[in-house]
Parts: C-alpha cells; sequence; structure tokens
C-alpha cells in the first residue's frame, strides 16, 4: 500500500508539473503580435500536443486513484469485520455476567445453600474475570486498530483531495482547451480576414490600373481580374460596362451595368450610365427609368438630370428638359456640360440672347471645351455674326483637332462665305477624322454640287445615305441634284422618301412643292407648301415659295401677304425681298421693288440674283447705265448665271449693241441649253440683225422647250411677216402670211 502512496504522490507532482507548463503559453499573445500567423498556428499545434499527453496522463491517474479508493475499501471492511468481532465478543462477556448474576442470585436464594453461593460467586467471579480480562484485550486491540483506522481515513481523505485536485486539473484543462480552441478559431478567422484583405488590396490595386489605363482592352483584362479578386466588386462591373460600351460590346455593356445594379440596387452611378446605354440602344422608355431612379438614390446627382434634361428635349418635352437643366446648375454651378446643353434648348426654342449667355458661361466654366465653342460658333453664324462663328470654330479646332464636327461647321461658314476651296478641305478632313459621319458627306455634296461637280455630289450623297439609310436631308438633297440633272422621277422618289422617313421634314415638303411646281402641279405644289407651313407656322422659306406659286397662278395679293409674312418671321433673308422686289415690280410698285431689291443687296452683297433682278428694273425705269452696272455686278459674283447674260443681253439689243448682245445670248444659252427665254431672246437679236429665217429656229426651238410662250408665238409671226414682205413668190409669200397670221391668233390666246 506504501507503494501506492509513493506512486500517487508521484502522479500528483507530475500533474502539478504540467499545469505549471500551462502557464508558460501565456506570452503566445504577445508573440502573435510579433510573428505571422504560421508561427501561431505551430504554437496552438503545441499546446494541442501537450494537452492531449495531459489528458493521458490524468486518465491514468484516474484509474490509479480508483484501485486505490478499492484497496481503502477492502481494508476499511476487513477493519469493521475486525472491530464488529471483537465487540460482539465483549458484548457476550458483559451478557454472560450479567447472565451469571441473575441466575445465581435467585439460585442463593432459593437453596440457602452459602458453599454453592460461595461456589457459585466464585465461578462468576473466575468467568467475570476472565472477560474483563478479555474486553480489556478488545479495548486494547480497538485502541491499536484505531490508528490505523484514522491513519487509513487520512489516506482515503488525501487520496478524496487528490482525485478532487486531478479533476479541478482536468476541468482546468478542458477550460484551457477551450481557450485554444477560441484561439485556434480566432487564428482561422484572421486568416481567412487576411487572405480576404489581401485579395481586396489586390483588386483596389487592379481597379486603380484599369482607371488609368489608356487601352480599354487592356482595362477590361484588369476589371476582370479585380473582380476575380473581390466578390460582389459592383463598381468594377460598371466600370468594365463603360470600357465594353466605348469598344461597341453594348451588350456586354448591359449585362455589367445589370450586374453591378444587381450587387447594389442603390447603386446611383450604374443606373445613369445604364440610362445612357439605354439611349444608344433605342430604349428610351427604360432610359428614363434608369435616369429617374438615379435621381431617386441620389437627389442631388447633377449628370442624371443633365442627361435626362437631353432624353426629354429630344422626346419634344422642352419644359421638362428645361427644368432638368436648371436643377443640374442649382446642384452644381460650375457645370459647363449643362450650360452648354441649355443653351442648345435655348437656341431651338428661340431665346438666341440666353443661349448665347449659357455658351459663354459653359466656356467660362471650361475654357477648353471644343463644342461650347463649336455650338457658340453656330449660333453666331445663325446671328449673322461670320467673323466671330470662324473664331469660335478655330478655337473649337484648337481645343480638339480631332473635332470632326467643328470641321463641318466651319466648311459650311466657308461655303457661305463663297471659300469654296478651303470649305472643301474641311469637309475632307472631317471625313478623314470621322468616315463614317453621313453629315458630312451630305454637306460635302451639297459644296461639290455648287462646284459644278454633280457627280461627286452625287456620290457623296450616296454614300451619305449606304451610312445612314434613314438621314431625310440626304434624300432631300439628292433630290435637288436630280432635279437639277433633268431627273424629275427620281428626285420625285427622293422627296417622297426623305418625307416617308420624317413626316415633319418642312425642307423637303418645300422642295417637293418646287419640283411639282415646275412640272405644272400647282395644286399637289401648293399642298406640299401648305403642309410646310402647318408643320412649322414659322417656316419662312416655306411662305416665300408659296408666294412664288401663287404670283404664277396670278394670285398678286395673296402672294404678297405670303412675302410680308416671310419677311416678318426672317426679316435678315434676302431672296425674299427679292422675290417680293419682283412681285412689286409686276404690280408696277417700281418704287416698292426697288426699295426690296435693295434691302437684299444690304443683307447680301453677294447675291447675284437680286442684282440682276434690279438690273431689269432699272432698264423699264430707262436708267441703262445703271441696269448695266447691276448686270456686271451680278455676272461678277456669279459667272454661271445664265439669266443674268439673258438680261444684259436683252440690254444691248435695246442699246442697239446687237454684237454684244449675241455674245451674251450665245454664252447665256452655253450655260443653260434649256432656257427657252435665252432662245426667244436670241431670235429677237437675230431678228434685230436682219436674219427672220435663223431668228425663227431659236423662237421654234423655244416653244418646243416650252409651249404656249406668248413672245415666242409674237416674234415668230413677226418674222413671217418680214419674210412675207421681201418674198416675191405670191404662193410662198400666202404660205408666210397664214404661218404668221396663225401665230399672231395663238399669241392673242395667251395670257
Amino acid at each position: 500500500m506504501k507503494l501506492r502512496h509513493i506512486a500517487i504522490g508521484l502522479m500528483m507532482l507530475f500533474c502539478l508539473s504540467v499545469f505549471g507548463q500551462q502557464q508558460k503559453t501565456v506570452p503566445m499573445k504577445a508573440q502573435l503580435q510579433k510573428t505571422e500567423v504560421q508561427v501561431l498556428e505551430e504554437t496552438v499545434s503545441q499546446l494541442q500536443a501537450e494537452n492531449q499527453a495531459m489528458q493521458k496522463q490524468l486518465e491514468n491517474l484516474e484509474k490509479e486513484v480508483g484501485l486505490y479508493r478499492e484497496d481503502v475499501r477492502v481494508k476499511e471492511a476487513a477493519i469493521n469485520e475486525d472491530q464488529s468481532h471483537w465487540l460482539t465478543l465483549l458484548s457476550i462477556v458483559i451478557g454472560a455476567i450479567v447472565m451469571v448474576l441473575g441466575v445465581g442470585v435467585p439460585l442463593v436464594l432459593n437453596r440457602k445453600s452459602e458453599k454453592y453461593v460461595e461456589k457459585m460467586l466464585a465461578d462468576a467471579k473466575q468467568e467475570a474475570t476472565s472477560a474483563k480480562e478479555q474486553a480489556e484485550k478488545a479495548e486494547a486491540a480497538l485502541k491499536n486498530i484505531q490508528p490505523q483506522v484514522e491513519a487509513v481515513k487520512d489516506q482515503v481523505a488525501s487520496a478524496t483531495n487528490q482525485a478532487a485536485q486531478a479533476k479541478k486539473a482536468v476541468a482546468d484543462t478542458e477550460e484551457l482547451k477551450k481557450h485554444v480552441d477560441a484561439i485556434e478559431k480566432k487564428i482561422n478567422e484572421d486568416a481567412l480576414a487576411a487572405e480576404k484583405a489581401a485579395k481586396e488590396a489586390q483588386a483596389s490595386q487592379l481597379f486603380a490600373q484599369a482607371l488609368s489605363e489608356k487601352d480599354s482592352s487592356r482595362a477590361i483584362e484588369l476589371y476582370t481580374k479585380a473582380i476575380e479578386q473581390k466578390h460582389g466588386f459592383s463598381a468594377a462591373y460598371n466600370n468594365r460596362g463603360i470600357r465594353k460600351k466605348d469598344m461597341g460590346d453594348k451588350e456586354g455593356a448591359m449585362k455589367d451595368y445589370d450586374k453591378a445594379i444587381e450587387i447594389d440596387s442603390k447603386y446611383a452611378m450604374a443606373y445613369y450610365n445604364r440610362g445612357i446605354l439605354q439611349i444608344e440602344v433605342g430604349n428610351i422608355e427604360s432610359a428614363m427609368k434608369d435616369f429617374d431612379k438615379a435621381i431617386e438614390i441620389d437627389p442631388k446627382y447633377a449628370m442624371a438630370y443633365n442627361n435626362r434634361g437631353i432624353l426629354k428635349k429630344d422626346m419634344g418635352d422642352k419644359e421638362g428638359a428645361m427644368k432638368d437643366y436648371d436643377k443640374a446648375i442649382e446642384i452644381d454651378p460650375k457645370y459647363a456640360m449643362a450650360y452648354y446643353n441649355r443653351g442648345n434648348l435655348k437656341k431651338d426654342m428661340g431665346d438666341k440672347e440666353g443661349a448665347m449667355k449659357d455658351f459663354d458661361k459653359a466656356i467660362e466654366m471650361d475654357p477648353k471645351y471644343a463644342m461650347a465653342y463649336n455650338n457658340r460658333g453656330n449660333l453666331k453664324k445663325d446671328m449673322g455674326d461670320k467673323e466671330s462663328a470662324m473664331k469660335d470654330y478655330d478655337k473649337s479646332i484648337e481645343m480638339d483637332p480631332n473635332n470632326a464636327m467643328a470641321y463641318n461647321n466651319r466648311g459650311i461658314l466657308k461655303e457661305e462665305m463663297e471659300n469654296n476651296g478651303s470649305a472643301m478641305k474641311d469637309f475632307d478632313k472631317a471625313i478623314e477624322i470621322d468616315p463614317n459621319n453621313a453629315v458630312v458627306y451630305n454637306n460635302r455634296g451639297t459644296i461639290k454640287k455648287d462646284m459644278g461637280d454633280k457627280e461627286g455630289a452625287m456620290k457623296d450623297y450616296d454614300k451619305a445615305i449606304e451610312i445612314d439609310p434613314k438621314y431625310a436631308m440626304a434624300y432631300s438633297n439628292r433630290g435637288n441634284l436630280k432635279k437639277d440633272m433633268g431627273d424629275k422621277e427620281g428626285a420625285m422618289k427622293d422627296y417622297d422618301k426623305s418625307i416617308e422617313i420624317d413626316p415633319e421634314y418642312t425642307m423637303a415638303y418645300n422642295n417637293r412643292g418646287n419640283l411639282k411646281k415646275d412640272m405644272d402641279d400647282k395644286e399637289g405644289a401648293m399642298k406640299d407648301f401648305d403642309k410646310a407651313i402647318e408643320i412649322d407656322p414659322n417656316n419662312a422659306m416655306a411662305y416665300n415659295n408659296r408666294g412664288i406659286l401663287k404670283e404664277e397662278m396670278e394670285n398678286n395679293g395673296s402672294a404678297m401677304r405670303d412675302f410680308d409674312k416671310s419677311i416678318e418671321i426672317d426679316p435678315k433673308n434676302a431672296v425674299v425681298y427679292n422675290n417680293r422686289g419682283a412681285i412689286k415690280k409686276d404690280m408696277g410698285d417700281k418704287e416698292g421693288a426697288m426699295k426690296d431689291y435693295d434691302k437684299a443687296i444690304e443683307i447680301d452683297p453677294k447675291y447675284a440674283m437680286a442684282y440682276s433682278n434690279r438690273g431689269n428694273l432699272k432698264k423699264d425705269m430707262g436708267d441703262k447705265e445703271g441696269a448695266m452696272k447691276d448686270y456686271d455686278k451680278s455676272i461678277e459674283i456669279d459667272p454661271n448665271d445664265a439669266a443674268t447674260y439673258n438680261n444684259r443681253a436683252d440690254l444691248w439689243l435695246k442699246m442697239d449693241e446687237t454684237e454684244k448682245a449675241m455674245d451674251d445670248i450665245n454664252t447665256a444659252i452655253e450655260k443653260d441649253k434649256d432656257d427657252f427665254v435665252s432662245f426667244v431672246t436670241r431670235g429677237e437679236v437675230y431678228m434685230a440683225m436682219g436674219k427672220p429665217n435663223v431668228a425663227i429656229v431659236d423662237f421654234d426651238h423655244a416653244l418646243s422647250i416650252k409651249d404656249g410662250v406668248k413672245e415666242a408665238y409674237e416674234n415668230r409671226a413677226k418674222c413671217y411677216r418680214k419674210l412675207a414682205e421681201t418674198e416675191k413668190n405670191k404662193v410662198k409669200q400666202a404660205e408666210w402670211i397664214t404661218k404668221a397670221e396663225a401665230d399672231e391668233q395663238k399669241a392673242a390666246s395667251l395670257k
């Protein structure tokens, strides 16, 4: 049993030594701060191994304690059994004494035998003495055993105490294990967090690289890697969508915007960008919803108000667009683009002064805003300030040398300023920059047409329509070219197509009306002019064209009202003053006509037709010298105008300068072989030169071009009469007279 006590003691000392070792792990936290996660993991593994070893030792200790307790219980039972035996023996002795006394006394009394009593007493004393000795022995034995019992009890108490300490050690170990598990869990969580943080840091780095990357393909790769590193990276999806849109991958861009919004339903910028893309793909209603949502999420989102304003303007909601532009500027008073867009809207609404202020403000906010210079240039051009407009176009190109639209607009201005060569260079440059810009091809086609390059013009109009089959203006302009080339049927088809594409395109109605007028479909022409005015009651050109038609229909009063209305709408339109001057001349108001021609020339000193018409008026008023100066100026401005050569030829004829008259009229016919008027005039020159036979050929040709020309019949009749006067053959003479009478009758029937 002593060996067991020694073993138990050794075991307890071992446990205490193990528990002491556990206290050495306390500095682990400080170590964690100094080392990496891997070192902490190794420490925890070591703790776990030591804990397992200690657990096994505790299990062995519990087994030893159990065995010792069993030995104690057996020993205690044996002691209790010995004690019980001696106590039983003592009770028997005491019982025997009592019995002897109880039996002996009565016997002595009953038998009255002294000897017998003495003998019995002696025996009893002997037995009592013997019993007393045995009791003393038993008491001595009990006294001897008692220390052993106490020792056993002390050992049991010690063992119980040791077992309790062992249980506490086990409990402490379990608590330590829980602490270790918690540390291990925290380590794992920290490791995962560290890994996540590392990935997010890498994602942020990739994102930053993508932001500064100029190559969209490379930027998309970087955004994709960022998305792989960071789950739910909505900003990366949004920005990748922008780059995909820039590269023409609209479907991929839409998916990225959708994903960004799926991740973050409050991501205003993603809604905004998706709205812009929706416009490009034609989903106008969806675009409006996205802009609305962006503004709902962020009521201070100035860009969203600005772009929603653009959309509303395109949808015809000018009032709503104005409110959005105003709001954008209210939020951000330095928002140049909002001023620019509001300026465009004000210009469209006729508020040129307000538009100019907004364009000025946009440029003030952003002195390098190329499109603001460009559009301010357009406004200045419309207001007649061509010099300032040119400066703005130049500045726009300086700010952005690849601004195709600025080259295009400067080309238009140069064309108006009759610098066609330089204008052509600007159009060429615009096409070089943007070879898919239908507008520039259309404009270059127009200048080629004006320069007489009809084939080149046709190719440009065709190219514009090829690029944009819905380009109504290109069809209308090609129709004008076909009309000039004598292809009236082709022209009519182009005008019809233009109107089919854009039923609100007033210019197409105007042009088709002019063609119908030329084809003697005056009723159809009137309907087209009326339609143009119905669509746009402020269409000065439509009133002008309808006035010309009414003049031809001899409704001069109504024609005059149309010209007046046209001038009221556009008091800077030289063409209308010229036309009103012509009708005033026909109505006998020569003074009023002269004022209108003067005004037309004042507005446009390069207006050749106004000089020619004023020359006609001066000729009729007897101012031959003034008329000649006007004709000379008209031809100087436009050397290809056949009508002016014809008019000057007529003046030369009146001045009896038949040779000069013949030179001018031949030039007129050379420039326009289909003008019946020139053939009538040349016939008159031949008449003045005494060549009635040749004159008759010209009158015949004039009537072949246009039947019903009164002057042609009258002059041909005169030629027939002249031939009859010199004809000696009576039969032939009668034939000439018959022809003359027929022409005279025909002329009389004509108005």
